[in-house]
């Protein structure tokens, strides 16, 4: 491995740091310099504009590359030298410039990071000897519904190539197994049942969208239908800027609103409305789904609607956004799911109050 690559790994660069570091801004890309070694050798570092990091030794007084730095069966008492000022200067750079990361690719890290945000659940990393498998449970059972890999190329496809590539395995209902494998980015499940499993390469063949309802059957199926329905409680943003929303759930019985995909009759769905709000303010009870409903305009796009009934009304400080991030919500965009703790504390609403 490049020695780029293992001081970097599991990094993501940030570019808002380069140039305070000492890196000078060239094209869409910055250039960092630094002599080592009392000036013998300098260190060139090169960012471009998506973060993608490479780096050359220069040997300034034969005034060319020296390339046995990045030469790994060369060794030797100077070389070794030569790559330990060299791997210094990398070492600062990262420790000054970079955000860490669970995993290798950026894909990888969004997927996580949505999880999180939909469910509350981040990865454990049970494996000692290979450190970066990253295993995403079901609080409620222990049971996997992903799990992260990175592995060689060629170990999932015939090639001689050996860079690493990461993967993530999530389960399937049986009966769509010939139909997944037929999409690009999905195949044969790597070192799990391939019968019930299979692996989707994190490389954005498929968008994070896509990967996210598989993941979304994945844990059902893990849960298992009835535990599932029995908790299917959602967050569902609203925005004061386009919407009365305060009008409109005064109604209490049967409020129409646009239905999230994926709800269904006798779901909970927990309101939040945005800015300046931004703070969770109704509990409702979905009553009604798959009302015909088609609008649309610059703000919001309809094609059909839920009716929902007002159980609770919270006030506007008890469940804020930064409450929300308490619970692994750093983000509410469209319709999520919420982990069990937070539908605890919004349940709790009540009890808490009254202590209050």
């Amino acid at each position: 491995m490049a020695i780029e690559n293992e001081v970097f790994r599991k990094t993501l660069i940030d570019t808002c740091k380069l140039i305070p570091f000492g890196f000078e801004k060239k094209g869409n890309g910055f250039f960092y310099r630094e002599a080592f070694m009392n000036g013998q050798f300098s260190a060139e570092i090169e960012v471009d504009g998506k973060g993608n990091l490479k780096g050359h030794v220069w040997d300034n007084d034969a005034d060319e590359e020296y390339i046995q730095v990045h030469i790994n069966n060369i060794t030797g008492e100077f070389v070794s030298l030569v790559r330990e000022g060299y791997e210094k200067i990398l070492k600062r750079i990262k420790d000054e410039c970079t955000i860490p990361q669970q995993f290798l690719f950026p894909q990888s890290n969004r997927i996580s990071n949505l999880i999180r945000e939909r469910y509350g659940e981040t990865p454990d990393f049970p494996f000692k000897k290979m450190e970066d498998y990253g295993v995403f449970r079901y609080p409620g059972n222990g049971k996997w519904y992903g799990l992260i890999m990175n592995i060689p190329f060629n170990k999932m496809f015939a090639s001689d190539d050996e860079s690493l590539i990461e993967i993530i395995n999530v389960k399937i209902d049986v009966k769509d197994r010939d139909r997944l494998l037929n999409s690009a980015g999905i195949y044969d499940c790597y070192h799990m049942n391939k019968n019930s499993w299979v692996s989707i390469v994190l490389d954005d063949t498929l968008s994070d969208d896509r990967i996210m309802e598989l993941i979304d059957v994945s844990r059902n199926l893990i849960i298992g239908r009835n535990l599932s329905l029995q908790n299917n409680a959602w967050l569902v943003p609203a925005n004061p800027k386009y919407y009365d929303i305060d009008t409109a759930f005064k109604k209490r019985k049967g409020v129409d609103w646009k239905q999230g995909k994926g709800i269904r009759k006798g779901d909970t769905v927990y309101m939040y409305v945005g800015s300046p709000v931004s703070s969770v303010r109704y509990k409702c009870q979905v009553i009604k789904t798959d009302i015909p409903f088609v609008f649309e305009n610059d703000e919001v796009r309809m094609n059909r609607l839920m009716k929902m009934d007002v159980l609770q009304e919270y006030r506007a400080d008890y469940c804020p956004f930064e409450k929300l991030k308490q619970f692994g919500v750093n983000a509410v965009r469209g319709p999520r799911r919420i982990n069990e703790k937070l539908k605890e504390y919004l349940d709790n609403y009540n009890e808490q109050t009254k202590q209050d």
